[in-house]
């Protein structure tokens, strides 16, 4: 009895960068009150506006840690000549990375090249001519597939503000860009 009123006054953060966020959001009306629960005992944290947007629509209190400032200067800049996008887009989560968008994508821009890893193929699925599908690439080789395309494409907006992937292309400069906006 001791141990649990000591820690029924300690503050828990719940720390949310995305994917596990998206999916207790889109899950049953048990999941959304287990989250309004934990509201209670704890407090959440997210990196990203359109996390804590979806959690002030389901009324659960959070706070925002921003690791990437929400704030870009709009500028010229000079875009690669090459025309190669790679996009971090998982088969297993395609509604998750937006899949649909980079289809979109990939018809409205036939001369670029999407480079789409990891891809596994699904039934009866038309893929576009201009994107070359991947299968699994052993981590320590995605920053050397990453350096062969001057651009990171940028799908999921769950994903919080500072996911791995972008973080890997930025590390060895390449463009980064997103399909929302921030």
């Amino acid at each position: 009895r001791q141990a649990y009123r000591y820690l029924s006054k300690v503050k828990i953060v719940n720390h949310f960068m995305g994917t596990e966020l998206y999916v207790l959001i889109k899950g049953s009306p048990q999941q959304h009150r287990q989250l309004k629960r934990g509201a209670k005992l704890s407090t959440y944290v997210v990196v990203g506006y359109i996390l804590a947007d979806e959690l002030n629509e389901l009324g659960i209190k959070n706070r925002i840690v921003p690791i990437i400032s929400q704030r870009f200067e709009k500028r010229v800049y000079q875009f690669p000549g090459e025309k190669k996008v790679i996009v971090y887009l998982p088969s297993k989560c395609r509604d998750f990375y937006n899949y649909q968008y980079l289809l979109r994508l990939a018809h409205d821009f036939p001369e670029v090249t999407f480079i789409w890893f990891p891809y596994q193929p699904q039934e009866k699925e038309i893929i576009p001519p201009n994107v070359v599908c991947r299968p699994y690439i052993p981590h320590s080789e995605v920053l050397t597939e990453m350096e062969k395309c001057r651009v990171f494409l940028r799908l999921p907006i769950h994903d919080g503000g500072a996911p791995l992937s972008l973080l890997e292309a930025l590390s060895i400069g390449r463009w980064a860009i997103w399909t929302f906006e921030m």
